[in-house]
Parts: structure tokens; sequence; C-alpha cells
């Protein structure tokens, strides 16, 4: 049975990667549909039109797959696979540092593309291509259906391989460039030409009069400033460890105590998580979020540890950062808890990571 998570459909599971689909996926079905229906096409030529589509989504499905096998290949796991209506994005752990590794990572998607076109284009050869024209090309249909499939890879293969973010060319680019002027400069510059490619973009959408170009170049645009800012983080926190960051000031709370006695203690301090404990053991954490559940579901007078979640992991004072924000990434926490040895001493969260980095950013512009 589909799941609702947020605003995306679980499909399942493939090769241990769970799938999702955005909702707006299926009003792109339907304005296929409908839009071959008012240009006066019959059903079943606007049926082989969305077929097509679906077909193309498949392809893309296989292009981000394509990156997932590649980055399981170095240990990088891969959390969703997610279709949009303007294409799929495979959600890794993390981007391989290494130049060579990056880049096969990013050319795996394309390849599989590549393939695709290849083996259609194989078997065209072996059976013969079909007589194709202008005019039979304008409508889909059992005749051209694989002609069309063939040429959306080769397009989608090479679109991809356009050397900006956060297309895969991009990625290769970065590689190429890190390998002579370390991996910030590289992105830096890489970034440079993605936004070149987004103006240009803009320039032709407005020629052609087409204002998808501009949702291609806002797409670019906004890509290359998220690979920018994510690789100043892995930048500023090289060689920190979770104690740098670590909040060593926390409040425990009892399990059995009511829910009120931790909305006086968010209200009154500026704590926004808790850990929580069971027989003088910390079992659980409750955070801002967990408390504004609770009340609104269960209210202030019911247990803390009801609305607490349990703890899943510790982690040490002396893991890396790096490690940290891959760990938060994989289990998709906001707040984690630390020991050292067996005593917790404390908690790391999103904001303390977030204003380590500014700190840090000052610092090395200072």
């Amino acid at each position: 049975m589909k799941k609702i998570f947020g605003q995306s459909i679980y499909l399942g599971n493939v090769l241990g990667i769970p799938i999702k689909i955005h909702w707006t996926f299926s009003l792109l079905i339907l304005w296929i549909f409908g839009s071959n229906i008012y240009r006066g096409a019959s059903i079943e030529s606007a049926l082989w039109s969305v077929l097509f589509v679906l077909s193309l989504f498949a392809c893309v499905f296989l292009h981000e797959l394509g990156h997932a096998m590649a980055a399981r290949r170095y240990g990088i796991r891969t959390m969703s696979i997610l279709l949009l209506p303007i294409g799929g994005v495979a959600s890794l752990e993390k981007i391989p540092s290494d130049p060579k590794k990056e880049m096969i990572v990013a050319f795996a998607g394309p390849a599989v593309n590549a393939v695709i076109s290849l083996l259609i284009g194989t078997y065209y050869f072996i059976t013969g291509f079909p007589e194709l024209n202008m005019e039979s090309l304008a409508q889909i249909n059992s005749g051209n259906i694989f002609f069309m499939i063939m040429t959306a890879n080769i397009f989608l293969g090479g679109f991809n391989l356009i050397p900006a973010f956060p297309m895969d060319g991009g990625r290769v680019l970065r590689a190429l460039l890190s390998i002579r002027m370390g991996r910030v400069k590289a992105t830096r510059a890489a970034v440079s030409v993605a936004s070149v490619f987004a103006v240009l973009f803009v320039i032709y959408g407005i020629y052609i009069r087409n204002p998808f170009m501009a949702v291609i170049a806002l797409f670019i645009y906004m890509g290359a400033r998220s690979e920018f800012e994510a690789v100043k983080t892995e930048f500023f926190i090289a060689g920190s460890v979770v104690k740098d960051v670590l909040m060593r000031k926390f409040t425990v709370l009892d399990a059995q105590s009511p829910l009120k006695t931790a909305i006086e203690a968010l209200l009154n301090g500026q704590e926004t998580a808790f850990l929580i404990k069971e027989n003088e053991v910390i079992t659980k954490i409750l955070t801002k979020t967990d408390i504004i559940r609770g009340l609104s579901e269960k209210g202030n007078e019911s247990s803390i540890g009801e609305s607490a979640s349990e703890i899943r992991f510790f982690v040490h004072e002396s893991m890396p950062l790096e490690d940290l924000i891959d760990v938060i990434r994989r289990e998709n926490v906001s707040v984690v808890p630390v020991k050292s040895g067996e005593e917790v001493i404390g908690m790391v969260d999103i904001n303390n990571l977030t204003e380590f980095q500014l700190l840090k950013a000052a610092t090395s512009h200072g």
C-alpha cells in the first residue's frame, strides 16, 4: 500500500533504496493527456503520449539508480530517489571528496542513458530503422515510441553533461578542477560557470519566448549556490570533532513528569530539546516539535514519556564533525545525544552546527 511522505508518495524499495514520486507528477500526467485532447488528438494518441512520458521517467529513474550504484561502490548510501516533474534526485548521504570517485559517480547517470540509447539503436540497426518524417513524429504511436525514447535518452544524457551545477557535468567539471586547485576553489569556479549558463538560459528563453528556460536557469543557479554552501561547510568543519560544538549544559526530565513540566522548561530557558530518563537511565529525547505535538494530541497533563522519542543512538565526543553531519542526514534527526565513555555529557543540534560554521567563517575572514 502506498504511503504518503509529506508531499511525496512512497512507491517501494529498489536494491534497498526508497523510491518516492512527488504528488505533482500526477498533474504532469493530467496535463499531458488533457493538452493532447485539447489539440484534437484521439484518446488513443493521448494515451501513447502518457506512455511516452512514463517511459521517459522510468529512464530518469534508471539514470538516478546509476548514480546510486556507483556511489554504493564507494560505501556511500543513497537515502532515497525522488522523481519530480522536472526530473529525478538521488539523495546521496555525501558526495565523494576524491575527484576520481566523484567523476565516476557523476558519469554513471548519463552512462545509463547512453546504454539505453545504444540498446534501442542496436535493435533498429538489426531490424531496420522505421520510416519517419516530421509528420509521423508529430504524434507518438507504436511505430515511433522507441525512436522517441532513444532520442530522449540522448538528450537527457547530453543535457546532464552541461558543465553547470547541479547537473552531472558540473560535478565532473568540479572534480577535474579539484585535481589542480582544491575542492573549495574548484567549486567556486564551477559555480561561476553555472551562473554563466543560468544567464544564457534566461537570454535564450527570452529569445524563443519560452518561460520554462527561466525555470531551468533558476534551478541551475539555486543548485550551484547550494553546492557551494555545502562545500564551504565541509571546509570550515574539517579537523573539528563533536566536542567542539557540544552543548554541555542540558536538562534531564523524568519520563513520568507531566508534559507541562517540559513546557515550562522550554519557555523559561534557551533549550529546545531535553534528555529524558526512565529509572535513572537516559533513554529518550524530547524536542520542541515533540512537545507541540504532544500538547496538541495528548494534553499538558500527559506524561513526558508519551511524547518523547526513543534515542536510537549516541555519538562519541571524538567523532569528526564530517561524520556527525553524515549521521544526521542519514538518520534524519535534528538533535544527537553525546557520550564520553558510558557517560552522557551533552547534545549537539543543527543550530549548534550552523553557529559553529558561521563563527569559523568569520574567523577565517578575519
